[in-house]
């Protein structure tokens, strides 16, 4: 056996193993599917849940990397295999559109799922400084020969597959949000915006944060006294990841140029608002 295929066994008995152990001690807090657009406040998430205890499980990509419209086989496999064994305690961490196939094992195995958005504006200026700044990323070398306003414009609109040499097209924002539409729509789960999640350190307030983490903790049907919800508000804004930069709403303003703006109202449309975001 090849020792990569030895050392995913191993890791993959270890999770098991570590999953069980939290389920005993966390009975009470209902498996969890945590969705994101990616740079929307994925870690702001996954902090939050840390604090109210938490352990993360797995993580999936489903569809804002690739641009796929549909699972494959070996997709929807996974997805059933994930959420099948997905234990009380425990959460999947994932960026995933909104497939028929996922939404039938997250209602047919219990799962809880909360997805977070933000204002798109704010994403693709996230997300232009995020690819070019990581050698990982698929689009890391068409971002790197961009200045900052291209960068921004290829995360408004997106980048065809000629100027990928010939890979998978990279889609625009309102296509993302698009596909993350139905999780508003139709659900599972509940939808919150990052920017009543954030707070006050990241230009929020106290009052939007108050009732969003109060709208996910009763939808998780957790008994959290007045002090415990103060200390995950307390410290939910965490800078400590390495893909932090800022968390701050409305900072597109200091990005986005006429023609920036212009694309990005083309693109949209109405579909700005059915997020919750004006003009």
């Amino acid at each position: 056996m090849a020792p990569n295929l030895i050392s995913g066994k191993l890791l993959g008995a270890k999770t098991l193993v570590l999953d069980r152990v939290q389920s005993s001690r966390r009975p009470d807090l209902p498996p969890l599917f945590a969705n994101s657009m990616p740079k929307a406040g994925t870690h702001l998430q996954e902090r939050m849940f840390d604090l109210l205890g938490y352990r993360l499980s797995s993580i999936l990509e489903l569809g804002p990397s690739s641009g796929q419209d549909a699972l494959d086989p070996g997709e929807v496999a996974l997805v059933a295999k994930r959420l099948g064994r997905l234990r009380p305690g425990c959460s999947i961490r994932a960026h995933a559109f909104h497939f028929p196939e996922l939404q039938r094992h997250i209602d047919g195995n219990g799962v809880k799922a909360i997805t977070i958005v933000r204002d798109p504006r704010d994403v693709c200026v996230s997300d232009a400084f995020y690819v070019a700044r990581t050698p990982g990323h698929r689009l890391h070398a068409h971002y790197r020969g961009l200045d900052e306003g291209g960068r921004i414009m290829a995360s408004i609109v997106g980048v065809e597959s000629g100027a990928l040499d010939g890979a998978a097209a990279s889609l625009g924002i309102a296509e993302h949000y698009a596909r993350f539409l139905p999780w508003l729509e139709r659900g599972p789960g509940i939808v919150v915006r990052f920017e009543d999640l954030v707070g006050p350190r990241g230009a929020g307030s106290d009052e939007a944060q108050q009732t969003a983490l109060g709208s996910i903790v009763e939808y998780l049907g957790l008994d959290l006294g007045a002090a415990e919800i103060e200390r995950v508000r307390g410290d939910i804004f965490w800078e400590g990841s390495s893909t932090f930069r800022k968390g701050q709403i409305g900072s597109w303003s200091d990005h986005f140029t006429a023609d920036h703006i212009g694309a990005f109202e083309a693109s949209f449309g109405d579909l700005l608002g059915s997020f919750g975001y004006g003009s």
